[in-house]
């Protein structure tokens, strides 16, 4: 990689940092293309020069987001996961993530990620939870996405005070004897 590229990157990065920081302190609508630039200490037409909107910005960190979780979801095909290994990996995203999901899920947030997340999920769990496919996998993938979904939301704005794998835990202890286990049942007769 050559040094423009380089600098590239790291006026990019610059400008991500601050727009981030900005976005944890207050909404996205509140936002304005002079804060981002002046927080990042460049100039409007630097903005201008790598996103045509503040939007942009989260457009892309979300984008980076999901694309990384679908990255570690499509390594886990190589072999059949069990349940607790698809939760210590949904655990491992958080980590690699959290900085991002503590605000998009968080009183900040907006719905149209969460519902990016939730579709995410759903796509991610589909080969590795109901490969045979089917309109009774797509209800149980709807619920058990969007359940996973709102529990983060749920502990982001309610229960800060647990862990990641207490939060997984719980999903865990949800699942177990419930929606996985029915489908299946019905799945084999």
């Amino acid at each position: 990689m050559g040094t423009y590229e380089r600098a590239n990157q790291r006026t990019r990065k610059r400008l991500r940092d601050a727009f981030w920081a900005l976005y944890q302190e207050k909404p996205l609508d509140t936002i304005t293309v002079r804060e981002v630039a002046e927080r990042a200490g460049l100039h409007r037409g630097t903005f201008y020069s790598y996103y045509d909107h503040v939007e942009d910005i989260l457009r892309e960190i979300e984008d980076d987001l999901i694309d990384g979780m679908k990255l570690r979801t499509e390594r886990m095909l190589d072999e059949p996961p069990t349940r607790e290994e698809i939760l210590h990996r949904l655990a491992l995203d958080y980590r690699a993530y959290s900085k991002y999901l503590d605000v998009l899920l968080g009183e900040n947030g907006e719905a149209a990620f969460q519902e990016r997340m939730r579709v995410s999920i759903q796509e991610n769990l589909r080969p590795v939870l109901f490969p045979q496919g089917g309109v009774e996998a797509d209800f149980v993938l709807a619920f058990l996405s969007g359940g996973i979904v709102q529990m983060l939301k749920y502990w982001h704005t309610k229960q800060p005070k647990m862990s990641i794998e207490e939060v997984l835990q719980t999903l865990e202890h949800m699942t177990s004897e419930h929606a996985l286990t029915l489908y299946a049942k019905q799945s084999v007769e």
